[in-house]
């Protein structure tokens, strides 16, 4: 049997013989022919003598093979609809997504932007849907079952890597799941006084390694902590340690909220709150947290109790502008919105007040000050 996508909206299965008909003709002929709405992009699935096709349009049908009837070998038994196809049709979905099918007797399983599974119904000739998982993501390779178990493979969409989780479908919870091939958030760090380097992989991963016990072929794969699937908001692009080895991740510009981690709280993260989206790279001063905001305010926090330190300081800041933050020579955080730069003082005497001085450059700056 050959799916064959020959129009511009359809395709065709080609049912061949591989005997001739009669002496003197070709050993490969057509039996039977049977046209699909879109194109085939997996191959058929085939278990017992039932199989599955799952075209681009979201249509999915299951044959059953007859030994009865030679000339028309293939009868359809079941025809449905994609859960997800309406989701696709709207958003557009991936750009490249294969719809990966896989049939095991009389359950069906679909990998496109989420994974679904049927029970086909040949008396009412249609697919019962049974069960969603693992939402907007975008399925990478086939569909793999080992006894009850079925394995997805998957990228969750904004986030690096690749996502392999274990579906047993009576659960209708993943058995497991982890998350593979996500790069370094920033370079690592390392601790001078004791020689640990530190590092955050880009889903929030923290590694901790001895520099001292590092030879030319050790490998570190088990993470210190890492955040949950459910807990990652997007890719970390920030990561910031303040004194007593607190790290503090980012989630880039627009996060609300801010996951710690504390060793001497244990094998935790904390979460900490801003008022209002993040609008720029975190910095730190000593064991403080230093967070622009997307409104131009920035807030001096606590990064172990979340208090603020110092009043939120707001600069001139007109609809559509905004800042760089980052440090100068002096310890001081400038910040810029048009051309020149101005500074903000970590400290002013007692009144714990930021307050603002100013200083002019010739043309626009394109990056954050250092």
């Amino acid at each position: 049997i050959i799916a064959e996508n020959g129009g511009v909206d359809h395709s065709t299965l080609r049912v061949l013989a591989l005997d001739p008909e009669d002496e003197g003709q070709p050993p490969v002929h057509v039996l039977q022919s049977v046209r699909l709405d879109g194109h085939v992009d997996a191959p058929p699935q085939v278990s017992g003598v039932r199989m599955l096709v799952a075209t681009d349009e979201g249509e999915l049908y299951v044959f059953e093979i007859s030994g009865t009837d030679a000339e028309k070998p293939l009868v359809r038994v079941a025809q449905s609809t994609a859960s997800s196809q309406e989701k696709l049709a709207e958003g557009g979905g991936p750009e490249g997504l294969v719809r990966f099918p896989m049939l095991e007797g009389s359950r069906v399983w679909i990998a496109d932007n989420q994974l679904t599974w049927y029970d086909v119904q040949p008396s009412q000739g249609r697919l019962q849907p049974r069960g969603v998982k693992n939402e907007e993501s975008a399925t990478t390779q086939p569909l793999l079952a080992i006894g009850q178990t079925v394995f997805h493979v998957r990228r969750d969409l904004g986030l690096p890597g690749v996502l392999v989780s274990a579906i047993a479908p009576e659960r209708g919870e993943p058995l497991w799941e982890t998350h593979l091939a996500a790069p370094l958030a920033t370079e690592p760090m390392i601790d001078a006084a004791s020689g640990q380097i530190t590092a955050v992989s880009s889903i929030g991963a923290i590694f901790q390694v001895d520099a001292a016990g590092l030879e030319g072929d050790s490998a570190s794969d088990q993470p210190v902590i890492a955040l949950k699937p459910a807990e990652i908001r997007g890719p970390v692009t920030d990561v910031v340690r303040v004194k007593g080895k607190v790290l503090v991740m980012a989630f880039g510009r627009g996060t609300r909220q801010l996951p710690v981690f504390d060793p001497r709280e244990g094998v935790r993260f904390r979460w900490l709150s801003l008022p209002d989206p993040l609008g720029g790279r975190l910095l730190t001063f000593g064991d403080r947290l230093f967070c622009p905001t997307e409104v131009g305010q920035a807030f001096m926090l606590d990064a172990r109790l979340g208090k603020t330190e110092i009043e939120p300081f707001q600069p001139t800041f007109q609809f559509g502008q905004f800042l760089f933050f980052g440090f100068d020579i002096h310890g001081d955080v400038p910040f810029s919105d048009r051309p020149g730069y101005r500074r903000l003082p970590s400290r002013d005497g007692a009144e714990r007040r930021a307050r603002m001085v100013t200083a002019r450059t010739t043309r626009r700056l394109r990056c954050p000050p250092a």
